[in-house]
């Protein structure tokens, strides 16, 4: 009936709004690298792989998290060069650290003191600092440099691949037909990073744009909502988009899992990064063997 035309064309005007079409096509992994969101995070995470299997034989449970801050940052004035303080304070008169507002992590080098809570992790062994990071002759492309970290490159060369993207291949020659029960990988944000690139162009990380999306997997075991749907033939139409999106996620049951056996047993700070690490960390408690 005309009536229930006008009624559908409302809710889809009204699913458009909260499910772009770029979304979807990043949640199905048909753009942006096969990535997706997760709240406002996103989020990556591997196919099943014989990691997991030589995870799984590891003596120990660690897991490695990498931090990736996307922004520049001032390195001379977060490690300052104390036993060259006088060159260092000459070339930066305006933007020096006064050598008051110093706390010495040995007699060569110091951090600023609004950095102290990092100086009781260095005193218990659990923070190290690598100096010199970047390359001879540096065009001064921030890009460029982010290629060149996530390739592990020299600097005369351009690859299309990551470096832990080349070891997960390595390991996992069947990692598309015969893929791990826990993702290797998990990446949230930092779409289009080298990093988990394989040489052939695979990704080898399950991805979500943003930690909100990651959440909502985390919470549901899927991502888009295939039950509370419109009586009607467009509502029809989005359950059979959103279940086909949803299966895309093959870790999604896995992480659910993870996240409902555990809970945070710490405050974290109400922030993107304090959220990110929030979901993380309660993964890894739930026994997420990524």
């Amino acid at each position: 009936s005309k009536g229930s035309k006008l009624s559908d064309g409302k809710i889809h005007v009204e699913a458009h709004q909260s499910w772009s079409r770029r979304s979807f096509l990043q949640a199905l992994g048909l753009s942006g690298g096969a990535s997706m969101m997760l709240g406002s995070f996103p989020l990556y995470a591997s196919s099943p792989t014989p990691l997991g299997k030589a995870i799984s034989q590891l003596e120990n449970d660690r897991i490695l998290v990498l931090i990736r801050l996307k922004g520049g940052n001032d390195g001379l004035n977060t490690i300052i060069p104390i036993n060259e303080y006088d060159t260092y304070a000459n070339n930066r008169e305006t933007i020096k650290i006064e050598e008051n507002d110093l706390l010495e992590l040995n007699d060569d080098y110091g951090i600023p003191d609004y950095m102290s809570s990092l100086e009781t992790m260095w005193e218990d062994g659990q923070m190290k600092v690598v100096h010199g990071v970047g390359y001879p002759d540096q065009n001064l492309s921030h890009f460029r440099s982010s290629d060149i970290w996530a390739s592990a490159s020299d600097t005369d060369e351009v690859v299309g691949s990551g470096w832990l993207g080349r070891h997960f291949e390595d390991e996992f020659p069947d990692f598309i037909i015969t893929p791990p029960d826990a993702p290797p990988a998990i990446q949230i944000g930092s779409i289009g990073n080298l990093i988990f690139d394989g040489s052939e162009g695979t990704g080898y990380s399950f991805s979500v744009s943003n930690p909100e999306q990651l959440y909502q997997i985390a919470q549901n075991g899927w991502l888009h909502d295939v039950e509370n749907l419109p009586d009607c033939y467009f509502g029809d139409q989005v359950g059979f988009l959103r279940g086909i999106a949803n299966t895309t996620f093959l870790y999604a049951n896995v992480i659910n899992e993870a996240y409902t056996n555990s809970t945070n047993a710490v405050e974290y700070a109400d922030s993107e990064l304090g959220n990110q690490l929030a979901i993380v960390a309660r993964l890894i408690k739930g026994g997420l063997d990524t």
